[in-house]
């Protein structure tokens, strides 16, 4: 290998190395020849390139490798070719892209951390703060005795509670002396209530009490309850069925005696109730239905029109015209309440206002609206597939945590959701204990509510167990 060659081969990105027979000629050759050691000293010497480069220091000379090793070495190394040099740089080169993939996938790291992964774990924290905000663990067993109250038909609601009064409910139904059941009414007991304990509820189903208070905004307790609304949530077999209660009918409080259910929450508020007056009203349905009553939601006028105006309103159809000139306001006042028939697209006051509308018809009408309005819920949740968006649940129990109380543990009822949150709506099942299955009058109530015999037995299997 004379001089000119060796020059090529470094002008070519070549370098002195034993990787190759070409190589190690050129190492050889200048170490032997001071001009060409001159010539890489002077361009090639401490340069950057591609190719692998033998340091000078260690250029293979007479004095540390005797020529029969540098022939051996020459005769096991491979032939250096235009081929086979790019194939030597292809790992560089995928070096150089797995750097930079690397760091790629470190700043897409940190975005994913940034932008995609810390949003959603904040939403989930503050989904669970507001949760835990409306929790109220379930009372201790406790010894107090309940208070003997008047008999039922003198109870006196305490003057906290809003007036004017509610006016009474018209019937629909005119009962008569021979048809209208009237019970005496029981001596009040003045022994603890005792739980419902004995039947124990399903592990793969929950029974839970929603109660809808009348109290207006910055009204204190005592208040009754509008809306008694008993659900059954079944997760593994995806069903929801809810059974409307009339808050006019007449119940056994347990250690307060004979009154009308909507009472049963002031009462509790009133007199300290063992467990608080929520848990009176749930051991009140529980007694009533002869079923375990698990968990209470309780919501009051606030929270109910929050909770709609978080996730954007809902959509009701509306079945027939509804026109209420006297519609009772937030502030006492009166005022006129319209719907038109057809779809509706609600925001969070009007859909309480469609809620609460009856003089157009009566109680049981608007429960079955309660009822619609619930589903209509449900579909606006599942439409928008809340449960999946973490910020539109963060948003609605955000609205929630002041105005909602409920004794479900936060994580049972994140975990309820969740396994619910695929439900089609339209299967709600929905039941009311309407006026084809009650009589009026108790005593001197005459607008109390009790059910013909049978009727709320046949609801209760109902409720608990899908029909055919």
């Amino acid at each position: 290998m004379d001089c000119g060659e060796v020059r090529h081969l470094l002008d070519q990105g070549l370098r002195p190395g034993t990787q190759t027979a070409t190589k190690v000629h050129i190492g050889f050759h200048i170490a032997r020849c001071p001009k060409c050691y001159n010539y890489y000293n002077t361009h090639f010497a401490g340069k950057k390139n591609h190719e692998q480069t033998l340091p000078l220091s260690q250029i293979p000379v007479e004095s540390n490798i005797h020529e029969k090793e540098a022939e051996s070495l020459v005769d096991s190394a491979p032939l250096d070719t235009p081929e086979s040099r790019k194939e030597k740089q292809l790992p560089l080169i995928w070096g150089h892209i797995v750097w930079y993939l690397g760091m790629g996938t470190l700043a897409g790291l940190l975005l994913l951390v940034l932008f995609v992964i810390v949003p959603p774990v904040i939403s989930l924290l503050n989904i669970y703060d507001n949760v835990q905000a409306m929790y109220v663990p379930p009372a201790t067993p406790t010894s107090t005795v309940v208070p003997t109250l008047p008999p039922p038909t003198q109870i006196v609601l305490p003057t906290a509670v809003p007036s004017p009064s509610p006016e009474p409910l018209e019937p629909t139904v005119n009962p008569t002396p021979t048809d209208t059941p009237v019970p005496t009414p029981m001596p009040v007991s003045t022994s603890t209530p005792q739980p419902v304990a004995q039947i124990v509820p399903s592990q793969e189903a929950v029974t839970v009490l929603l109660l809808g208070s009348d109290r207006r905004p910055a009204e204190p307790e005592p208040s009754r309850t509008d809306a008694v609304i008993v659900a059954h949530i079944d997760p593994q077999q995806q069903r929801v069925a809810l059974l409307s209660i009339p808050r006019d009918l007449w119940v056994e409080i347990p250690g307060y005696g004979y009154t009308r259910i909507n009472a049963a929450n002031a009462l509790g508020t009133t007199y300290n109730a063992p467990g608080g007056s929520r848990e009176l009203v749930q051991t009140t349905v529980s007694q009533l239905l002869g079923i375990p009553i698990d968990h209470y939601v309780y919501i009051d006028f606030v929270g109910f029109t929050g909770a709609i105006d978080a996730i954007g309103g809902i959509t009701v159809s509306v079945q027939k015209e509804l026109y209420d000139p006297q519609y009772p306001a937030m502030d006492y006042s009166y005022m006129t309440a319209h719907f038109l028939p057809g779809p509706q697209r609600m925001d969070g006051t009007q859909a309480l206002i469609y809620s609460r509308i009856r003089h157009t018809d009566n109680d049981f009408a608007r429960m079955r609206r309660q009822q619609q309005v619930l589903v209509a819920i449900l579909a606006e949740l599942r439409g928008q597939y809340t449960f999946d968006t973490l910020e539109q649940t963060e948003a609605m129990s955000t609205a929630l945590r002041n105005y909602v109380e409920t004794n479900i543990p936060p994580e049972k009822l994140i975990e309820l959701a969740w396994s619910m949150r695929n439900m089609d709506p339209d299967s709600v099942e929905l039941y009311v204990l309407d006026e084809t299955m009650i009589t009026f009058g108790v005593g001197g109530d005459r607008w109390a509510i009790v059910p013909r015999p049978g009727m709320l037995e046949m609801l209760v299997d109902r409720l608990q167990e899908p029909q055919n």
